[in-house]
């Protein structure tokens, strides 16, 4: 570490280490009111109602614990209602779940009392996160600016994926269908060749690939089983470590206690859903025994389609034939003038030989100086080229098509301190797309990307000294790997790529499509103590420690025949070995602190440390997180500062493509961020409320690939590209959300400002939206029955080309649009069984969403065409 950053270290540990003491010695005076309520207690079962309530009052005002204040609440509304002041104990019971949302009534209490907790708690409960912080948190007074979407607005909405679900949050831009990957995801305005920056947990166990860090929000995921899925915008290393570098995606599933109906012990959950080019199968079936004491779940899904629908009428992907007509065969491969390719040339051919195809130029001594196509062997050319597509490929012939095939299954067991988990998934998805048709196969021919994830984890929880210190301890196995058989590129060769050079043509060979099978495996251990402290309702401390032992792939094993883990050999140029082993060790802490009633400070760090093999890694980094809220009645403001960091994943560090990136550079350092930012909220009524967020960060060290490296060290190598910390960028933007739920409707739109520039050189950042706007909106008629939801999305100043970042694209900007979707959900169909059906892009508008790369080096597409109207049928069985 640096010297300045030490010394922030030392700054906000010895925060850490004041405020709980500060605040622990101002409440050592106080009483643990553990007589009083004892003394309570015994007057209430007296009868003496108005005593018990003088005895239990103290309380109220003592610094207590929280467990002893949510103790007196309760106790005070129980007098309440036994006096018939129920408008006395409703009030007291928010006040208690305000402070306490997790309240549940004893089992000894009256059903009055137990039926006017759970009337309050649905009107008056108070929306929490665990994701910034670790910790069960207010929303409005996490120290990020925190968005929150319920499994119930996922099934009424009618989503048929995450992706979809983020298109109506604010923050993101997408990529959709570009590339192995179904869609890439930017939060606040980074972008970069996959949803990298990003950090996708599922129960707050890490799924971001260990090989390329890339989150795979593709259509795997149990909607079913999905209670709530929370966004943290910005930097959130101090917490999570590593690659919590743009925001966090945290997928809380549902307890098997949600799922099964009170007073039962079996429940369930299915949907089929079906449109013109798909089906999935999403179910999830809980069981908990008589006591509840033991409960498990089982959670699948399956999705089987065709991507891309109509992608045989766009002219890259329709492997039409007559693309050669146009093309004039000026290639140098065709045409060669270098004395090497001609001495090829010539050591097997004739002049005469190469007529009508080719004639020679000679120099005054008869030396062949160049060779140059004829119309006659342009016409050849182009007939060859033509022929590749009447070949057959993987058992069917070259046509259109991009099949999908994804699937998960995720099992837990949970006592009433311990989870058990099992977490599976694989997506088998073209690879091809947005390559063009002229360079690549399409997914029904063979070019798929299939990446498989598997997960296997336990977490116990404990409480210590009357509730105030909890404890979680999570240990964690992660397999992720290329499928060998289904991971294949699927690439053509022939003359108008220069593939087939002038040897070819004469003997008249045909094109040919080539496969590179892809086989990778990475492996992690991870464990985690995780402490929570809280002595006062004025102060709590998390805290913990993080190992993870990693072996992770340095470069795909590659081969020509299925499967690649047993056909392939790894790479060469790896010294040690093609698996990268790695340990990071890291320990956190963060206090918050009541100064006053409106006051809440936050202070936090982390530490990481990463060592690759004995000499390798990026050492240490600390990473600080700093919040004030101020909380004034209906109001809440925040001031905060957040750094975090990317470490490059090892694709960037170690794996080469001979020919185009033969250096590595094992040596790269992790990208860094610092993140301002300021909100404010406001709820007037508990129907209605706003938020906006304003934030300015800075990015540096990024990682990109640089061309014209010298590369004397390689055989035949004089130039080549290389992964290099060169980049930086300021994002700056604003966030707005609004609610306003009356009666039985429910309204919110958001509105999304994104500024990024590359500071170097000046220019904006290509294809991120400038402006974005959602709107939602629903209600219910025929007495709850009927369901209908409306949401429009707009996307407009989405520049590109020349004058941006992304310099290759031919437009110089994405088209701007507004699409309309709608669900209508019908109710109780029969008992148990609702009807759905969800049309995406009602109006059928023409949009787009851009590329995911800088389209050079290789045939690919600027823009890739979204689907029209497409609906979705969804049929839903409960117990």
């Amino acid at each position: 570490m640096t010297r300045a950053t030490t010394l922030r270290a030392v700054v906000i540990l010895g925060a850490l280490v004041f405020l709980p003491t500060a605040a622990t010695a101002q409440d050592a005076a106080a009483n643990t009111c553990e007589a009083e309520l004892r003394t309570a207690s015994e007057l209430f079962n007296q009868g003496k109602f108005d005593a018990a309530r003088q005895a239990a009052l103290p309380c109220i005002d003592a610094k207590s614990t929280r467990v002893e204040r949510s103790r007196t609440l309760a106790l005070l509304a129980r007098f309440s209602l036994v006096q018939d002041d129920q408008a006395a104990a409703e009030a007291t019971l928010t006040r208690l779940l305000g402070a306490d949302p997790e309240f549940q009534p004893d089992i000894f209490d009256a059903p009055r009392f137990v039926r006017l907790v759970s009337l309050v708690k649905g009107r008056n409960s108070t929306p929490t996160v665990t994701s910034v912080s670790k910790a069960k948190e207010p929303l409005a007074q996490a120290p990020a600016t925190v968005a929150v979407i319920t499994g119930t607005e996922i099934e009424r909405r009618g989503y048929t994926d995450l992706e979809a679900v983020l298109r109506d949050l604010p923050g993101f831009d997408f990529s959709r269908r570009a590339g192995a990957s179904y869609s890439n995801i930017y939060q606040r305005g980074y972008r970069s060749i996959e949803t990298n920056r990003t950090m996708l947990l599922i129960d707050g166990v890490e799924d971001n690939d260990l090989a390329s860090s890339t989150a795979w929000l593709s259509r795997q995921f149990p909607l079913s089983n999905i209670d709530r899925i929370e966004v943290v915008y910005g930097p959130a290393s101090t917490m999570y470590g590593a690659n919590a570098f743009a925001g966090v995606i945290n997928v809380v599933t549902k307890q098997p206690e949600q799922i099964v109906a009170e007073g039962k012990t079996l429940g369930g959950d299915a949907r089929v859903l079906t449109s013109a080019h798909a089906n999935a199968y999403d179910a999830v079936i809980a069981r908990q025994n008589s006591a509840g004491s033991l409960r498990w779940s089982l959670a699948v899904r399956r999705y089987v389609g065709d991507d891309l629908p109509g992608l045989d009428q766009q002219t890259q992907w329709d492997f039409n034939p007559a693309f050669y007509d146009a093309i004039p065969y000026t290639v140098s491969g065709l045409n060669p003038t270098s004395a090497t390719a001609i001495a090829t040339v010539r050591a097997k051919y004739t002049e005469a030989q190469l007529a009508p195809y080719f004639t020679v130029t000679t120099d005054a001594a008869g030396n062949w100086t160049a060779l140059k196509l004829t119309p006659e062997g342009a016409a050849r050319a182009r007939a060859l080229d033509k022929s590749a597509y009447d070949q057959v490929v993987a058992g069917q012939k070259i046509a259109p098509g991009s099949p999908v095939d994804d699937w998960m299954v995720d099992f837990k067991v949970s006592t009433s301190n311990t989870i058990f988990g099992v977490q599976r998934w694989t997506t088998r998805e073209s690879g091809s797309v947005p390559l063009v048709d002229t360079f690549a196969a399409s997914g029904r021919n063979g070019f798929l990307w299939t990446p498989e994830h598997l997960s296997v984890y336990m977490k116990n929880f404990a409480r210590y000294l009357d509730d105030k210190l909890q404890m979680q301890l999570s240990t964690q196995y992660n397999q992720h790997s290329l499928d060998g058989t289904d991971s294949n590129n699927v690439f053509l060769a022939n003359y108008q790529l220069g593939s087939l050079l002038v040897n070819d043509l004469v003997a008249g060979t045909a094109p040919r499509w080539t496969n590179q099978y892809n086989y990778r495996l990475n492996n992690r251990m991870r464990s985690e103590l995780n402490l929570f402290y809280e002595p006062s309702e004025r102060l709590n401390v998390v805290g913990g420690v993080e190992a993870r032992y990693s072996s992770v792939g340095a470069n795909n094993v590659t081969s020509a025949t299925a499967p690649a883990d047993e056909t392939g050999t790894p790479p060469t140029g790896v010294l040690g070995g093609n698996q990268i082993g790695s340990r990071d060790i890291g320990a956190y802490a963060q206090a918050s602190w009541r100064a006053r009633p409106s006051i809440k400070l936050v202070a936090g760090g982390r530490v990481d440390n990463n060592k690759i093999r004995q000499n390798g890694g990026y050492g240490t980094v600390f990473n600080p997180r700093l919040a004030a809220v101020y909380i004034r009645q209906k109001k809440v403001f925040k001031l905060m500062y957040a750094e975090a960091f990317q470490d490059a994943p090892n694709f960037q560090k170690y794996q080469t493509v001979p020919g185009v990136r033969d250096l590595s550079n094992p040596g790269l350092k992790p990208e860094e961020v610092k993140n301002f930012e300021g909100s404010a909220s406001w709820e007037p009524r508990p129907a209605l409320s706003f938020q906006l967020a304003a934030y300015r960060a800075g990015y540096r060290g990024i990682v990109q690939e640089v061309s014209g490296v010298p590369c004397p060290q390689i055989p035949g190598c004089t130039k080549t590209n290389q992964f290099q910390n060169v980049g930086r960028l300021q994002i700056q933007g604003l966030q707005a959300d609004a609610k306003w739920n009356p009666g039985s409707y429910h309204f919110q739109a958001n509105y999304t400002f994104t500024s990024p520039r590359d500071p170097d050189r000046d220019r904006r950042v290509g294809d991120i939206a400038a402006h974005r706007v959602n709107f939602l909106g629903g209600t219910r008629y025929f007495n709850d029955r009927l369901d209908t939801e409306l949401r429009v999305n707009g996307v407009l100043g989405r520049k590109t080309g020349a004058a941006t970042t992304v310099t290759n694209n031919p437009f110089p900007k994405i088209a701007d649009y507004f699409i309309v979707s709608t669900a209508f959900t019908y109710r109780r169909l029969v008992p148990g069984v609702d009807l759905q059906l969800s049309i995406e892009n009602l109006l059928n508008q023409d949009y787009w969403d851009p590329s995911l790369r800088n389209p050079s080096g290789f045939p690919i597409a600027a823009q890739m065409h979204q689907p029209g109207a497409t609906a979705f049928l969804r049929f839903r069985v409960t117990r």
